[in-house]
């Protein structure tokens, strides 16, 4: 679904004011980069009700964490600390930075397929419900 509120910019912009460990080569809403752009996060945004006459807006998003390594122990090693990281600094973001009047993380999913050169590429999956004052 083509995203219209701006969720998906405020949350990157929100992103990129983060440190993680190991720090993330690329914020995006693309999700099909190559490898040596990991570790990644793509912001999907999945659904977004208006309701007329209402200022706000809820959205159900996606931060997929993309993480690439030798081993898939290795890969969901990162991918997985990295969606724990995420999922921190949310519930510490004071609803990144005011913009959201409402945040709740909903769950982490978690996959890994083997990729071009030996390498496997994990995957952290985090679902988030936003409600946020349109601007």
């Amino acid at each position: 679904m083509a995203e219209v509120s701006g969720i998906a910019t405020r949350v990157l912009t929100w992103l990129g004011s983060q440190s993680f460990t190991p720090a993330i080569r690329e914020l995006t809403q693309d999700i099909s980069l190559p490898p040596a752009a990991y570790p990644q996060v793509a912001v999907i945004v999945d659904e977004e009700r208006f309701t007329p006459g209402a200022d706000d807006v809820t959205a159900r998003l996606r931060l997929r964490v993309r993480n690439a390594a030798g081993r898939r122990a290795d890969a969901l090693a990162g991918a997985r600390s990295l969606a724990q990281q995420l999922r921190l600094g949310l519930h510490a973001s004071h609803n990144l930075g005011g913009s959201v009047k409402h945040l709740r993380t909903l769950g982490i999913v978690y996959d890994a397929v083997g990729a071009p050169g030996n390498m496997v590429v994990a995957t952290a999956e985090l679902s988030l419900e936003a409600k946020y004052v349109q601007q």
